[in-house]
């Protein structure tokens, strides 16, 4: 075979596999039911006489100005024509436009100026919101599931409270959709990119402790079947998936084993440091670990006093707290502390593993404080 032809083979090749990769990537334009006006978007509000459960799936909302000025001058325009009324679509305590509850599926929100609105327990899942502005938005209960939050400006404090992916009765609007918190893990997921990309960095932070959240929640040997069980006990088919086995089956067991020690690193590391983000938890942490291992050497009677006498020099066991606080202290980081022996080779182990944990907690206390002088 020529050079020629290996090369004409290899770059058709190339081209199949860039087209192949490449498809998923082209997005088809939505076609919406209808383009909405401000005006035309209060009109069928009023002609609802309320918003809780108004239908504006696909609806196109793009670049409409529904702001706190702009609400406003709606309001004392409908009340000089109706002076002692309150419409449906204005939201009293922000002055903002009231969308509380309707359901906002698929619609088109791109540049759409929500400042201030009432989004409480409204249906927004696969909602374009790129560019948004949800500043002082009240998000509280709202389906964000696979909506597109780009470039969105929003805070956290919109999101005050748990989403209502994180509980235990919540029933999506979507059909086919993964399970709750699988949601809950993807929605957060696109919140800290989101803050990540407006330069709300402690927000980011939070997004992020919450998404680990959800995962070390799936991660739970008992949640993992729910989540992961539609795997195959080492990818063979013939032995079924780990869900249709029954509760006692050795495979069962083995995923139980495999998974629990997945879970549990994400659980110490929630409790430790907060996921590497709580200054916090990551000195509470080190005071634990100094406390329980002095509590150790108190039980043991682990740590001898050295005491010099103008005969003898002996070793006499102590209980002494201040002793054991710095024969505790020297093991932590990693200094001798004179007049102080240990008793035993194992109590010597016993200190070598506090000094492990304690320069590995020191050193993630120094990881936890860079983070934070870099986010300030």
């Amino acid at each position: 075979m020529s050079l020629r032809v290996i090369l004409r083979n290899l770059l058709l090749r190339l081209l199949a596999f860039l087209e192949r990769h490449d498809r998923p990537l082209r997005e088809e334009p939505q076609r919406f039911r209808r383009k909405l006006t401000r005006d035309d978007l209060l009109r069928l509000i009023e002609a609802s006489g309320k918003v809780e459960g108004l239908d504006l799936t696909e609806m196109d909302l793009s670049s409409l100005d529904l702001g706190l000025r702009a609400m406003r001058r709606e309001m004392n325009r409908w009340r000089q024509a109706h002076p002692n009324g309150h419409p449906p679509w204005f939201y009293e305590p922000s002055g903002g436009v009231n969308l509380a509850g309707t359901v906002l599926a698929m619609s088109d929100l791109r540049c759409t100026n929500l400042f201030g609105a009432n989004l409480q327990a409204a249906i927004l899942c696969k909602c374009d919101l790129r560019g948004a502005d949800l500043r002082r938005a009240t998000l509280v209960g709202a389906d964000l599931f696979d909506a597109r939050i780009e470039e969105t400006l929003m805070e956290r404090s919109c999101l005050s409270g748990k989403l209502p992916q994180e509980k235990a009765n919540h029933v999506s609007w979507l059909t086919l959709v993964p399970p709750r918190l699988q949601q809950a893990n993807e929605i957060y997921r696109e919140l800290r990119q989101n803050f990540q990309i407006i330069g709300r960095h402690d927000d980011a932070s939070w997004a992020y402790v919450k998404q680990r959240k959800m995962e070390t929640a799936m991660y739970s040997p008992c949640r993992a079947r729910l989540y992961f069980g539609d795997a195959y006990p080492f990818g063979r088919e013939s032995f079924g998936k780990y869900e249709s086995l029954s509760r006692w089956h050795p495979f069962t067991w083995w995923f139980w084993v495999r998974y629990f020690f997945k879970w549990l690193p994400m659980w110490l590391a929630e409790q430790s440091c907060g996921y590497g983000e709580s200054l916090g938890r990551t000195a509470v942490s080190m005071v634990v670990l100094f406390v329980l291992f002095i509590g150790i050497y108190w039980a043991t009677w682990s740590v001898m006093k050295v005491e010099y006498s103008p005969d003898a020099t002996r070793l006499v066991p102590t209980r002494s707290l201040k002793d054991l606080a710095i024969f505790g202290l020297g093991a932590f980081t990693t200094m001798d502390p004179e007049g102080l022996e240990p008793r035993t080779v194992w109590v010597q182990f016993v200190a070598g593993l506090e000094a492990l944990l304690g320069i590995g907690l020191t050193g993630l206390l120094g990881f936890v404080l860079g983070n934070r002088i870099r986010r300030s």
